[in-house]
């Protein structure tokens, strides 16, 4: 799969279908840890079970069709679930962290005329959330 495949956890009608993010995105893990004394005051440390993902993933060259129609999926689903679908055929549970959104031109040195149909943008993506088990 050289794609990544979100859609609306509530409503999988509403989807966006984007390339391959470009090389360079960054994973991290997040555990959390609670930590309780009981009545001795012995310590206990307890890690939660599930282990939270943080991905950036930065997509570029992105046409203003494309443009618009993330912008109106990051509008229909702020602040809530997603299914993520990577490149790598992992599907994920979580939230879109990034907002505002900001589009950066890719058009620079080049020269183009000035419809909006030749203008690239690229943008930087923020996902938090859980690896689904799939059977």
């Amino acid at each position: 799969m050289a794609q990544v495949f979100i859609t609306k956890w509530s409503n999988p009608a509403l989807q966006i279908n984007l390339r391959r993010p470009d090389y360079g995105n960054q994973w991290s893990v997040e555990t959390r840890v609670k930590q309780v004394r009981n009545m001795n005051g012995k310590l206990f440390t307890f890690k939660a079970d599930t282990t939270i993902y943080k991905i950036s993933m930065r997509f570029s060259h992105l046409d203003a069709r494309k443009r618009f129609e993330l912008e109106y999926f990051l509008e229909q689903t702020a602040g809530e679930e997603v299914r993520l679908f990577d490149w790598n055929g992992l599907q994920w549970r979580g939230r879109i962290l990034t907002d505002p959104i900001e589009f950066t031109d890719d058009t620079r040195g080049r020269q183009l005329s000035s419809t909006a149909d030749n203008v690239f943008v690229s943008v930087q993506l923020e996902f938090e959330g859980t690896r689904l088990r799939v059977a």
